[in-house]
């Protein structure tokens, strides 16, 4: 099984109905969570997810905003992969999951309010 974890930051909420139908059309939703997480949970969560500094964190924390979030587990049917430059270098990553993350960001105007695994659970 191919797990993939998505989570929709506080900013980008609103674009919930858009975010869960793109998800649904690849990948099958397994369960969505919602949480809420004050500013100071949201920063140490962005510290671990994008293994920043406090400060890169706090930037972070103005994109993503903090309070209601929804955690999003799908399951990749067809998992295809491919080599994708990263921080941490070339890393073999889940094709679905970044293009689907990619073309979601690109809908909020490049802003980056969602997160996204990029290999498997």
């Amino acid at each position: 099984m191919h797990l993939q974890l998505f989570l929709i930051w506080n900013n980008a909420i609103k674009h919930y109905n858009y975010i869960i139908k793109t998800l649904s059309l690849t990948f099958k939703i397994k369960k969505v969570y919602e949480a809420y997480w004050d500013q100071t949970k949201t920063a140490n969560q962005i510290i671990k997810l994008y293994q920043c500094t406090s400060k890169q964190a706090q930037t972070k924390l103005l994109e993503c905003g903090y309070g209601k979030i929804f955690i999003i587990l799908v399951e990749d049917i067809t998992p295809l992969s491919k080599l994708y430059p990263t921080k941490y270098g070339i890393i073999e990553v889940s094709k679905h999951a970044q293009e689907i993350k990619s073309e979601i960001r690109m809908h909020l105007n490049g802003n980056k309010s969602i997160h996204g695994t990029m290999t498997d659970l």
